[in-house]
């Protein structure tokens, strides 16, 4: 069968056309979507600032608790016990450092 280069053109327009109803199809789809509630942007978010130590054996990350931001670390490895930063009730953690495979340094 010899393609005819009016019908490659013409299955190019269909395609083209096919996707543009597609896009518009799945774009009002996600605007009808509900507003996600205002109290989903005054809260703080799960984690943040997520850092493995220099040797990879470690990750610490900040956590939300009671308030306030405080510095969680756990091995790769076992993150059921995760070990929470000892920090007086005032503090609040705006961001860490790892000063070496064992040490964070918390500002």
């Amino acid at each position: 069968m010899i393609h005819r280069p009016t019908t490659v053109r013409r299955r190019g327009r269909l395609l083209a056309c096919a996707a543009v109803a597609l896009l518009m199809t799945l774009g009002s789809a996600m605007t009808l979507a509900a507003a996600p509630a205002l109290e989903a942007f005054s809260t703080l978010g799960t984690l943040r600032q997520i850092e493995l130590s220099p040797d990879g054996s470690w990750v610490a990350y900040l956590y939300p608790l009671q308030g306030r931001m405080v510095v969680v670390a756990h091995p790769v490895t076992d993150a059921s016990k995760p070990t929470v930063l000892p920090l007086s009730p005032e503090s609040y953690v705006k961001w860490f450092r790892w000063g070496n495979n064992e040490r964070l340094v918390c500002v």
